[in-house]
């Protein structure tokens, strides 16, 4: 987020030094003085290709940090109609098809829960 406020008030002073008025619809991620188109897509691949080699990551595909998001956010228990919004998607089910089959642990959880609740005896649970 701390990332994100830079980025937006990087724009907003850039705004104004160009004499415009920023609006909501602005985009953040943009070239453009009026904020209105967004990065094209090969430059941020391009990008993405220089830091990624920097960073030691060779292997790491651009596409990849989306699934890597996705699955960090569903392991600690984000809510699915949160995580698909994050990620663009229309319904949950897409996100669930997807992403959900890397989620290993979660699994584990729920067989965990079932089991501590049926070592309970009768009557005992709240």
């Amino acid at each position: 987020v701390r990332s994100l406020t830079a980025l937006l008030e990087d724009a907003n002073s850039g705004a104004a030094e160009a004499g415009r008025a920023t609006s909501a619809d602005d985009l953040v991620f943009t070239n453009d003085p009026e904020a209105k188109k967004p990065w094209r897509p090969e430059l941020v691949t391009r990008r993405w290709e220089r830091l990624r080699k920097r960073a030691g990551l060779e292997h790491v595909k651009l596409h990849g940090l989306r699934h890597f998001v996705a699955t960090e956010l569903l392991t600690a228990g984000i809510d699915l109609r949160t995580v698909s919004n994050r990620l663009g998607h229309a319904r949950t089910s897409t996100t669930l098809d997807i992403y959900w089959a890397w989620v290993p642990a979660q699994d584990e959880a729920a067989a965990e829960h079932l089991d501590a609740v049926l070592d309970q005896p009768a009557g005992t649970r709240e």
